[in-house]
């Protein structure tokens, strides 16, 4: 399947976000623990390329964080823009803060 330019656009900025994302983890925080402010600024850039498709509720939000961990093509993904253990966990980790915090 051919993507669109914009699909690829929105590709990279994922890959950049992520990537961003995981600077901070390495740092030593935790997503669930510890949320930082430079972590739920990342989930809300996150939140806004998926809204620009979608308008997930905080439930869905969390949905779609837990799939990232359970899909293991998606923990894969996050593993080749970012190697390492557990970047899909503290990705939904951020993310199920972020519902909690900014979507209920």
């Amino acid at each position: 399947m051919r993507r669109s330019r914009s699909q690829n656009n929105q590709l990279v900025s994922i890959r950049q976000l992520v990537s961003r994302l995981f600077s901070v983890q390495v740092s030593g925080t935790s997503a669930a623990t510890k949320p930082t402010v430079a972590v739920q600024s990342e989930i809300d850039a996150a939140y806004q390329l998926v809204s620009a498709t979608w308008n997930p509720d905080a439930q869905m939000f969390k949905q779609l964080a837990q799939t990232y961990l359970d899909d293991p093509t998606a923990t894969a993904s996050f593993d080749q823009v970012a190697p390492g253990r557990g970047r899909a966990a503290y990705y939904r980790d951020a993310m199920v803060v972020f519902a909690d915090t900014r979507l209920t």
